[in-house]
C-alpha cells in the first residue's frame, strides 16, 4: 500500500460514498507500522488518519473502503474527545465499535458488531449510540472477563489531556469541516447520510456574533473587483460569432488573524466561527495569519481546515503593509485581541474585530467593533 493506491481508494469512495470520500480527502493521512490496523490521531488541533499499510493492503477492496469509513465515523461521532468520559476503556472501545460498525454495509468477520457470536445473546439493536452500548459492555465484561483480551484498542493517545478551551476549539473545527463537506455534497446533487444530517442539526455552527452580511454590503460599498465572464446571452458587437463579455462584481476581503500568544484558543475559535460567516456573504476571502510577522497567506476554502501558525509576539505592521500594497483586496478585516498599536495609515476600508474578551483600542486606524459576549 502506498500513497497512490490510497488516493485511488478514496477516489472510488467519492463515487460510491460521496460524503465519506470527500471527508477523507480533507484529512491528513499517515502510513505507520506502529499501529496494528488504523487509528485516529491528533495533528495539531485537527484529526488525522493513521494507517498500517500492510493491514489495509491485506483487506479486500470493499473492506479497505469500510475500514477507512470506520475511522471517519469515529471522528464524526467525536469518540476520541468523549473517551475520557467513560472510565472503563475496554467497555468504551467495544461500545464505539458496536456503534460505528452498525453503519457499515459489510464488515470483516473479526470486527465487532451487534451480530458478533459473543454478543448474540444480548439481542443488541444497531445504531443505538455509545451511551446505549457502554453500560451493557461494562456488565458483559464483568460476566465474561475473557472478552477483555479480544477488545480492539483504538489508540487515541493525545486526546485525554486536552484543556477545555483547546477541546472546544478542536471540536468546533471538526464540526465546521463536517458542515462544509455536507454542503459541498449537496451542491453536487450527492446524498449525505441521514445520521450526518442529524448530527449537523444537533451541533450547527454558532450564529455569527456580528451581522457580516450588512457589514460587507454597507462598509465595502462600491469598492469591488470585476470578473470578466463570457456570456452567450450578450451579443459581441465586434465578433458576432463569439460570446459577449459580462462583468461580474466580486468583493475580495483580506481577513487577518492575530495568532500571537496573547490571543487565547477560545478567542481563535471565536474568530474562526466569524470567518466562516464572512465567506458565506459571497465574497472571496484570503486569510492572513500573523503574530510579529506574516506566517501564512491562503485563500479561504470552507472544505479545508485552518491550521494555526504563529503564537509568538504581536505586530500589525507587516499585515497592514501587505494590505496597502495589494491591488486584490477591496476591504480588510483584522481579528485580534487589540493588545498592540500601529502608526500605519490604511488606504482602503478596514475593520478591526476585537474578541469578546478584549478592551477597546482607539489607536487602531479604521473602524472597530468588539464582538459581544
Amino acid at each position: 500500500m502506498n500513497g497512490e493506491r490510497l488516493a485511488k481508494i478514496i477516489k472510488t469512495m467519492m463515487l460510491k460514498y460521496p460524503f465519506y470520500g470527500l471527508y477523507a480527502s480533507t484529512l491528513n493521512k499517515k502510513f505507520t507500522k506502529d499501529i496494528k490496523t488504523l487509528a485516529v490521531a491528533k495533528n495539531g488541533i485537527f484529526c488525522e488518519l493513521l494507517i498500517n499499510p500492510d493491514y489495509l493492503e491485506s483487506l479486500p477492496e470493499d473492506l479497505q473502503e469500510n475500514a477507512l469509513i470506520h475511522e471517519l465515523l469515529h471522528i464524526c461521532f467525536e469518540h476520541p474527545y468523549i473517551a475520557k468520559e467513560y472510565p472503563n476503556k475496554k467497555a468504551f472501545n467495544y461500545a464505539v465499535d458496536l456503534e460505528v460498525n452498525s453503519y457499515l454495509d459489510k464488515i470483516k468477520d473479526d470486527w465487532v458488531s451487534v451480530n458478533s457470536p459473543e454478543f448474540k445473546h444480548l439481542n443488541l439493536s444497531p445504531k443505538m449510540g455509545t451511551k446505549y452500548y457502554y453500560p451493557i459492555m461494562v456488565q458483559e465484561l464483568k460476566n465474561n472477563p475473557s472478552l477483555g483480551d479480544k477488545y480492539r484498542d483504538n489508540d487515541w493517545n493525545g486526546f485525554d489531556d486536552l484543556d477545555e478551551a483547546t477541546e472546544k476549539l478542536e471540536r468546533e473545527q471538526l464540526r465546521f469541516t463536517l458542515e462544509n463537506v455536507a454542503e459541498e455534497i449537496k451542491k453536487s446533487c450527492g446524498s449525505v447520510p441521514g445520521f450526518v444530517e442529524e448530527l449537523l442539526k444537533s451541533f450547527q455552527l454558532k450564529k455569527p456574533k456580528f451581522d457580516w452580511k450588512s457589514y460587507v454590503r454597507k462598509f465595502v460599498g462600491f469598492t469591488i473587483n470585476y470578473n470578466i465572464k463570457r456570456s452567450r446571452s450578450k451579443v459581441n458587437k465586434r465578433f458576432e460569432e463569439n460570446p459577449g463579455l459580462k462583468l461580474q462584481r466580486k468583493k475580495h476581503i483580506m481577513v487577518a488573524i492575530d495568532t500571537s500568544g496573547s490571543v487565547s484558543l477560545e478567542e481563535l475559535k471565536e474568530f474562526m466561527n466569524e470567518i466562516n460567516h464572512i465567506h458565506k456573504t459571497g465574497s472571496d476571502v484570503t486569510v492572513v495569519q500573523a503574530d510579529t510577522r506574516i506566517n501564512s497567506i491562503k485563500k479561504f476554502n470552507p472544505k479545508e481546515e485552518i491550521k494555526i501558525a504563529g503564537r509568538g509576539g504581536t505586530s500589525f505592521e507587516e499585515v497592514l503593509e501587505h494590505f496597502n500594497e495589494s491591488k486584490d483586496y477591496t476591504v480588510g478585516i483584522y481579528f485580534t485581541d487589540g493588545e498592540c498599536n500601529t502608526n500605519q495609515k490604511i488606504k482602503k476600508p478596514f475593520l478591526w474585530v476585537l474578541s469578546s474578551k478584549s478592551q477597546d483600542n482607539s489607536t487602531l486606524p479604521g473602524k472597530r467593533i468588539i464582538l459581544p459576549k
